[in-house]
């Protein structure tokens, strides 16, 4: 996610999401009666008769608000207040726009931390090259690192091969190791090694013997191109949304799994609405972790009980109902929190 402005006196931040998760995050962090303001278009019925229509910028008082995962939309709805062109604005009329990843939108209201956490975090997220890509065959290897749906190449590297063969296994190894040192530098732990023949195969092989942290970490794919071409056609397969997706998901039942663990061991943590409220009040939070489907069934209370949380500097884990980790939790009620130290019911 993008941050355009941030100008907290006034309330007001502009943003623009890059990518399915920001949109749920800002799901997460707008509210009924938060004025949003954005470009969208309205029909116009001109003086001959004719529809056509016309591009306005309007704010809106937020009434109502809509994520749909797809195909990746934010639908707001609320009550017009400000726009122009002023002949093509109606105040006081109900009008609905979409948000999806490219396009700006402006949100004034009085911010909780919480809220401006999780969009710092989301902003942190795009800097942050989440997965590794390697195009690569016996010539060269093209290195590029994505960010949501942000890409950048870090490296092309030869591999200095004459003939059909390597010259020596030392030269093969050279151009391993150097491969291998380039992605070690990322301080990323989700590559993608793809490419045309064995030379992406024998790379594993090799980081399994010289370097297992990053095997462990690597997902080889046979595709039929190398450097940028090979790389787009990681992209369009959709090779990369895989692992981002799952990378996302595993770090959700890691959360879930400590909770389970110090369950079963009797060990700081407590669950069910009323229970985490109360640890809250004690500031004894140390992770709150919630469903989305508990958060909005439950907004209004929730959202007083993470702004008192994050005061407290608690970490708040909103994660997805529909995945099995929030399956398990929305079991515990849907709402968990790891503890700093026991509480008395």
């Amino acid at each position: 996610m993008k941050v355009l402005k941030k100008d907290l006196r006034q309330g007001l931040v502009v943003v623009v999401p890059e990518s399915l998760d920001d949109l749920w995050v800002l799901d997460k962090v707008l509210e009924k009666g938060d004025l949003v303001s954005a470009k969208t278009t309205r029909k116009f019925v001109s003086d001959s008769g004719k529809t056509d229509r016309k591009e306005i910028k309007v704010k809106l008082t937020l009434e109502d608000i809509q994520f749909k995962s797809s195909p990746g939309r934010l639908h707001l709805l609320g009550t017009i207040v400000e726009g122009y062109p002023e002949k093509f604005v109606s105040i006081g009329s109900h009008h609905s726009f979409e948000v999806e990843p490219g396009v700006s939108i402006g949100v004034q209201k009085e911010w909780k931390r919480y809220q401006l956490e999780k969009i710092d975090e989301a902003v942190r997220a795009t800097r942050k090259p989440n997965i590794v890509l390697v195009a690569m065959d016996d010539d060269e290897a093209e290195i590029a690192l994505l960010s949501h749906f942000n890409i950048r190449t870090k490296a092309t590297i030869q591999s200095g091969k004459s003939g059909k063969q390597f010259k020596s296994e030392d030269k093969k190894g050279s151009y391993f190791s150097e491969i291998a040192n380039i992605l070690k530098e990322t301080g990323v732990n989700k590559f993608i090694v793809a490419g045309p023949g064995f030379a992406k195969d024998e790379f594993k092989k090799y980081c399994s013997e010289k370097f297992p942290e990053l095997a462990s970490q690597m997902l080889v794919e046979g595709i039929g191109h190398t450097g940028s071409t090979g790389i787009q056609e990681i992209l369009k397969r959709g090779i990369a949304d895989k692992v981002a997706n799952e990378s996302r998901l595993a770090s959700e039942a890691a959360l879930v799994e400590e909770v389970l663990t110090e369950l079963a061991q009797d060990g700081p943590v407590t669950y069910g609405h009323k229970e985490v409220e109360k640890a809250i009040s004690y500031k004894a939070v140390s992770k709150l972790i919630l469903t989305d489907k508990f958060f909005q069934e439950n907004r209004d209370s929730v959202e007083a009980m993470l702004n008192k949380a994050s005061k407290t500097r608690a970490e708040v884990h909103i994660i997805n109902s529909e995945q099995e980790a929030g399956k398990k939790l929305d079991s515990l009620g849907g709402i968990v929190a790891l503890l700093r130290f026991k509480v008395d019911s």
